[in-house]
């Protein structure tokens, strides 16, 4: 059963079932009313259709937010990273730089709600509020694929403008694909650029 198509109602199959054998237990000639155990019953199979709420327990413990804060919006974030090869700081060799970053943002309907860009890391939303972040730590990415950025939980600095980013005070950064450092930066590579497809999910959360 799909329970996205069903949209929180039970299919008409599981329906009729139910209402069947509720009748075969009852005179035909009396009309069916809705019992408690049956209204029961339809409620527990609605629940297995419910959207499973986020829960940060699988995470590694530096990623979690303390206590206190609850998810305020769910996104799932896909664009792209380019990368500059360029001298290091201290004139030592090279290093590929994170010069530029652009992706949509979508929530767990696939419907775009805002971007996220930088750097520094910066999230926007429709609603014209938007934020930037402390990157709190880091762990290595869930994904058995190589070449994942890192899972990250960030405290999120004061947020410009009035909307759903006012109130977020942190954001996790997990279920992350592509998006890593390239390889090959050298003397041949000076000044080139890469660009990387990258997806994460982020969570933000707002104090309760």
């Amino acid at each position: 059963m799909n329970c996205r198509d069903t949209q929180g109602t039970l299919p008409k199959s599981h329906t009729s079932h139910l209402v069947s054998h509720h009748a075969r237990n009852h005179s035909a000639s009396r009309a069916i009313k809705p019992t408690r155990t049956l209204l029961l019953t339809l409620a527990f199979l609605l629940s297995g259709c419910a959207v499973q709420k986020f829960t940060q327990g699988p995470l590694p413990t530096a990623l979690h937010v303390q206590i206190g804060h609850v998810v305020t919006i769910e996104t799932v974030a896909s664009g792209n990273m380019i990368y500059q090869c360029r001298t290091k700081k201290d004139s030592l060799g090279f290093d590929w730089t994170l010069i530029d970053i652009e992706a949509i943002l979508k929530n767990r309907d696939g419907k775009k709600v805002g971007r996220y860009f930088g750097p520094p890391a910066t999230w926007q939303v429709t609603d014209g509020s938007m934020l930037t972040a402390t990157l709190v730590a880091t762990t290595p990415a869930a994904s058995t694929l190589s070449g994942a950025i890192p899972h990250a939980l960030y405290q999120a600095k004061p947020a410009t403008g009035k909307g759903v980013m006012t109130a977020v005070t942190y954001i996790q950064q997990i279920a992350t694909n592509g998006g890593a450092v390239p390889a090959g930066c050298d003397q041949t590579s000076l000044d080139k650029k890469q660009t990387v497809d990258f997806q994460a999910d982020f969570i933000f959360y707002k104090a309760n």
